[in-house]
């Protein structure tokens, strides 16, 4: 049944209730038209929601499970990119201090910038952890 927001009775009072079924209709339909996206979103990911008739409540326990996994994906994520992160700063260390062709001053500055990088890495810009630099962190220096 299709309703339509018109107040042409002239009794308040019906007037009233047909303005609450109206708003009530609009509400069920915006959260009927959100189940929709979401199943439609679901479906790019889980072949169930492309071919099976869902209920709404498993729609939001299929998106409920996929925004968990996706949260626990994306910090495993931020963790290999610092272990990453580590490994590559330990293999500079050993680098910069078995190398015979570089002079003590050079070491330095070398050992120096990669402990300022280290400290800032927080500030890294990748992936799965955005974060803004903060202007005080700005460094410059050549190595």
């Amino acid at each position: 049944m299709m309703l339509t927001c018109d107040y042409s009775d002239s009794s308040e009072q019906s007037s009233r209730k047909f303005a609450k079924t109206c708003v009530e209709k609009k509400r069920r339909d915006r959260i009927n038209k959100s189940l929709d996206e979401l199943k439609d979103l679901m479906a790019l990911t889980d072949e169930r929601a492309r071919y099976q008739k869902l209920e709404k409540a498993e729609i939001l326990e299929m998106t409920v499970n996929y925004i968990r996994n996706l949260k626990r994906h994306m910090h495993n994520s931020a963790d290999d990119y610092e272990n990453g992160y580590k490994q590559c700063s330990e293999e500079m260390w050993k680098l910069i201090y078995s190398s015979p062709n570089i002079i003590p001053e050079q070491r330095e500055r070398l050992a120096n910038r990669c402990r300022q990088m280290w400290t800032n890495r927080r500030f890294a810009n990748h992936p799965y952890q955005r974060r803004t630099t903060p202007s005080s962190s700005s460094t410059t220096g050549a190595v």
